[in-house]
């Protein structure tokens, strides 16, 4: 017996290991819960409310990577080694939560321009209230976790991730009659109090005498600004398929069929959530014990196959009973898209290991331009054929996009890095 028990306890305890087990569980814990909630609102809210309203979520994610500036990135590369570690919290703090503040009131503002299905934003004071205030405490929670990552304390982005996730599956039946506000508000109450516990019970014992404060340290700003600019660059060109394509979808076919791609999306996000909760805990690896990253580096590629490949199989096999869960159009709409989603998870993980590698590296710059492809090449393409295609149209633009850019990693590392030379 002891014999099975040691190694597994060893495996457990490996900060590679066991910092990704909890990256995975808060994915996991996010995705799974977030599911729970969009089923409840599915089964209590018509599809255009709920279309209306995971597009305006989706818009707020997408500020939220501009907000950061890369700063994320820099927490987790950088904050371990860091002697003023509240410092560089509250700077990264005071500089995104405002920026973001003022990124909802422009965003708001024109949305007449670039999403005229959600001007009635502008007509409900509720909700642009909200919207204004939120998007400032999601950029914070946010950072808040990369911040644990840093630590390596992924245990507290677990459970912050997972009382977020867990507060709001009941709201939205208590909010029924406010329509896209009562989904919308539900939302932004998890947000509040999990910013809450993070700041004044979780931050303090990963930080020493850690206090949220206006801070603005020039020196740590100035250190890590090259990192956390090319980072900012990428996470916008990475992040920027997932959060648009709701809001084109919507402006070009209807708040329904928004609806139906954004659960199957949410799906997919959960498989998506393998390769980028195991390449994270190799950043912050890397970051630690640069000695080791080589190694690291095979154990991170050989664990990430291991459970992506049944994951892809169970998706393909329980698809259809996933999204019935939401209801029967939701299955009838989304399926053949949550298929294809699923089959590009092998491609998603070789450029998201590939982006690792590098940004441990610090040779952003290299991956630039394979996200802006990805981004590019994606909204670009879905547009194109979601007109005559639906659906099914944007699920072929996404796979042929991202095993284009896979094939071209694969080059990068056999022809012009070299690396099965080493």
């Amino acid at each position: 017996m002891g014999r099975i028990i040691v190694p597994i306890k060893q495996h457990l305890q490996d900060p590679l290991y066991k910092n990704a087990y909890f990256l995975m569980a808060r994915e996991a814990a996010t995705a799974v819960l977030g599911l729970v909630f969009w089923i409840v609102v599915a089964r209590f809210y018509p599809p255009n409310e709920v279309g209306l309203a995971a597009t305006l979520i989706s818009a707020m994610g997408l500020l939220i990577v501009f907000s950061k500036l890369g700063l994320g990135f820099g927490l987790m590369r950088y904050l371990a080694k860091e002697e003023d570690k509240k410092g560089m919290i509250n700077t990264c703090l005071t500089i995104s939560g405002p920026f973001s503040f003022l990124l909802a009131i422009i965003f708001v503002a024109g949305l007449g321009f670039w999403s005229p299905a959600l001007v009635f934003v502008q007509k409900d004071l509720a909700i642009l209230l909200l919207f204004i205030i939120l998007t400032p405490i999601y950029s914070i929670l946010t950072l808040q976790g990369n911040a644990f990552v840093g630590m390596r304390s992924a245990k507290f982005s677990f459970t912050q991730a997972t009382i977020l996730s867990t507060l709001r599956i009941p709201l939205p039946i208590a909010l029924v009659s406010f329509g896209v506000l009562g989904i919308f508000c539900s939302w932004g109450i998890s947000l509040c109090v999990a910013l809450i516990i993070a700041s004044f019970l979780f931050l303090p014992r990963v930080v020493a005498k850690y206090y949220p404060a206006p801070t603005i340290k020039k020196t740590i700003v100035n250190d890590m600004m090259h990192f956390s600019a090319g980072n900012y660059v990428v996470e916008i060109f990475e992040w920027a398929p997932g959060f648009l394509l709701p809001v084109i979808i919507v402006n070009v076919m209807s708040a329904e069929m928004g609806a139906y791609f954004y659960m199957a999306w949410a799906i997919a996000l959960l498989l998506f959530s393998i390769p980028r909760s195991i390449t994270t805990s190799l950043l912050a690896e890397g970051s630690h014990s640069p000695g080791r990253f080589r190694r690291d580096v095979i154990r991170a590629i050989r664990f990430t196959v291991i459970l992506i490949i049944p994951a892809i199989g169970v998706i393909l096999i329980l698809g259809d009973k996933l999204l019935l869960l939401f209801g029967s159009e939701y299955s009838q709409n989304g399926l053949r898209l949550l298929w294809i989603l699923a089959l590009s998870g092998i491609p998603v993980a070789i450029t998201a290991s590939y982006a690792t590698i590098k940004r441990v590296q610090l040779k952003i710059s290299s991956i630039i331009p394979i996200f802006a492809f990805i981004a590019i090449g994606t909204l670009g393409l879905s547009y194109i054929l979601m007109v005559n295609m639906g659906l099914l149209g944007i699920g072929i633009a996404w796979i042929a996009i991202q095993i284009t850019a896979a094939a071209a990693v694969g080059w990068l590392v056999i022809r012009k890095e070299k690396w099965l030379t080493v």
